[in-house]
């Protein structure tokens, strides 16, 4: 297995400044959001605070207070204002007038495009989809050590992928895992069930780490003979001193663009 695949130099992933960016019907767009600012006297946070939690809904209000872990609320109400901007910008709608719907499995959905957000730890990530981008989903998992790791594998991955994760010596297998399941989510994720799929029923291919567009299903008990027609993608992140998989995944081949989501350009 690669060096990448282990953990090893970063993907080459640019991203662009936010400011740059106008959306486009061919391209599937993929946006970082450091949710965490760091600011010397607080105030910057404040304003954020105030800012992110004014363009929120009742409803996604209530979910944040919820989270009664600070940072986890904040993570939320940040990382879903991101989200209802780079949607607002998208169609040309103000922001708090999104209204979202539910899908089949409680996902969020809007008519005029498909997305995805996913967060995990200081990073969250957003992607929009192309016109004809049916399908889209995109995940971010933190490399964490001291996981039981064997007994997570032989419960949620296909029996090919249980085999070829316990070839990684012990000091890769912490980032081998984050790949896999970053993989896997943003499949199950694209496809819209939650867990009603299980992800023990599709395999993916042991390709290296790389954001040029391949398929991975190497065995998928829903689309059968289909499952080649759809798109993975996936990078390292770096933030601080923590390691993310980045893994996207499309119901069809097309342009991936990348770009920063800055909060002050956004409060303009």
């Amino acid at each position: 297995m690669s060096s990448a695949a282990c953990g090893g130099p970063s993907e080459a992933v640019i991203w662009q400044p936010g400011a740059s960016w106008s959306a486009s019907p061919e391209e599937i767009d993929v946006w970082r959001v450091d949710w965490v600012i760091h600011a010397p006297d607080g105030v910057s946070d404040a304003l954020i605070d105030d800012w992110a939690t004014g363009l929120l809904s009742r409803a996604e209000l209530a979910r944040a207070e919820r989270l009664v872990v600070p940072a986890k609320s904040r993570q939320f109400a940040r990382s879903r204002a991101a989200l209802r901007v780079l949607l607002g910008h998208h169609l040309g709608t103000d922001p708090r007038a999104l209204d979202f719907r539910a899908g089949d499995h409680g996902r969020p959905e809007l008519d005029g495009v498909a997305f995805n957000l996913s967060h995990s730890g200081t990073i969250a990530v957003v992607a929009l989809g192309a016109a004809h981008t049916m399908r889209l989903g995109i995940d971010v998992e933190r490399v964490e050590g001291d996981r039981p790791f064997g007994r997570l594998v032989r419960r949620f991955f296909a029996p090919s992928e249980a085999e070829a994760f316990d070839r990684n010596p012990p000091a890769h297998q912490a980032a081998d895992f984050a790949r896999r399941w970053a993989l896997k989510e943003a499949y199950v994720k694209a496809l819209g069930t939650g867990l009603t799929y299980s992800s023990r029923d599709f395999a993916l291919s042991d390709d290296p780490v790389s954001w040029e567009p391949r398929p991975l299903l190497s065995a998928c008990a829903r689309h059968g003979a289909a499952h080649r027609g759809w798109c993975f993608r996936n990078a390292w992140l770096d933030a601080g001193d923590d390691r993310f998989a980045l893994a996207l995944c499309s119901d069809h081949e097309a342009v991936a663009r990348t770009f920063r989501f800055d909060f002050n350009d956004a409060r303009g």
